[in-house]
């Protein structure tokens, strides 16, 4: 399974650097933050992850 994965994201990769040299300076910035494959991995990745649903914070949690 981890190979199969591994050769989709070689695949994705390779399929998003191949429109890399047709887009413009504007489209390759964007293509850079929202293509798979070229997205930089890293803790921007999961900027969003601590957020938590809606409702679930303090302000609505019971007074005890």
């Amino acid at each position: 399974m981890r190979a199969r994965r591994e050769a989709s994201l070689t695949t994705i990769r390779a399929a998003a650097e191949a429109l890399l040299p047709v887009l413009d300076d504007a489209q390759k910035a964007k293509a850079h933050e929202v293509l798979p494959g070229l997205v930089a991995r890293g803790p921007g990745m999961m900027r969003h992850a601590g957020m938590g649903m809606p409702g679930t914070g303090p302000a609505i949690t019971p007074a005890r």
